[in-house]
């Protein structure tokens, strides 16, 4: 799997989670009757695309490495793991 589409999958599973958690706070607000969430949207939404595009790079290495791993039939753990020389 290719670097751009671990960024892109991060970046929208970031910003998902963030609009759901806006979202189960604002009911939390509504129903204690208190005022809801007051940030802005837009900004929070980048920082999330762009922290989740930043984790899903990070995260390419590894997951290349337990699925080429996982393919010729090894261990994943063994191969994700440092081999002691």
């Amino acid at each position: 799997m290719s670097l751009i589409l671990f960024c892109v999958i991060g970046a929208i599973a970031s910003v998902a989670v963030y609009l759901i958690a806006r979202q189960l706070r604002r009911f939390s607000a509504w129903a204690m009757r208190q005022a809801g969430p007051r940030e802005r949207v837009g900004v929070f939404i980048v920082l999330a695309a762009l922290l989740g595009a930043v984790v899903g790079g990070l995260v390419h290495q590894p997951v290349t490495a337990a699925m080429t791993c996982h393919a010729h039939g090894e261990s994943v753990i063994a191969c994700l793991l440092p081999s002691k020389p």
